[in-house]
């Protein structure tokens, strides 16, 4: 599905912690849509017990090849956990992020922006009217670059 070509490092985080870091070519195609791709990823590698641990690597160097700052972001939110569950952690803290920027700050620059128009959120995703939708996602992505410090052009809010 995903031809890949990769360099592998291991890095010293910690004192008493060495991970093994991968960088991905982002240069090698998809082979399959990206609808058949996702489900596939869902269903037989991120939620199948007996492939997971070999294929859950590969998918992470592939991330982290496309969106090097999401991943840099997603590392510096982790840092800040002091459990042993960093992923437990992060995935409350992303959650919390994500519902403040969708339900507070985004809702409010659309209604400052478009003040005669109607906006709703259902958790990560919000209603838009048709033809502004062009220029509320540049807005969007736009705020996300100032609250998050993402790159705008990473293009995470689409329609």
């Amino acid at each position: 599905m995903l031809e890949t070509a990769h360099d592998e490092d291991w890095v010293q985080l910690e004192e008493n912690l060495t991970v093994k870091t991968t960088i991905v070519a982002s240069n090698k195609p998809m082979t399959v849509n990206r609808g058949d791709f996702k489900t596939s990823v869902m269903k037989d590698i991120l939620f199948n017990y007996y492939t997971r641990k070999s294929t859950i690597p590969t998918i992470a160097k592939a991330f982290n090849e496309s969106y090097p700052s999401v991943t840099q972001f997603l590392e510096l939110l982790t840092s800040e956990s002091t459990s042993k569950e960093r992923s437990r952690d992060l995935a409350r803290l992303v959650q919390k992020y994500e519902a403040h920027f969708f339900h507070f700050i985004a809702l409010d620059l659309l209604e400052a922006q478009f003040p005669n128009r109607t906006f709703y959120v259902v958790h990560d995703s919000i209603g838009i009217p048709e033809d502004i939708v062009e220029d509320a996602q540049v807005l969007l992505n736009e705020a996300i670059a100032k609250h998050f410090g993402l790159p705008s052009d990473l293009g995470l809010i689409r329609h």
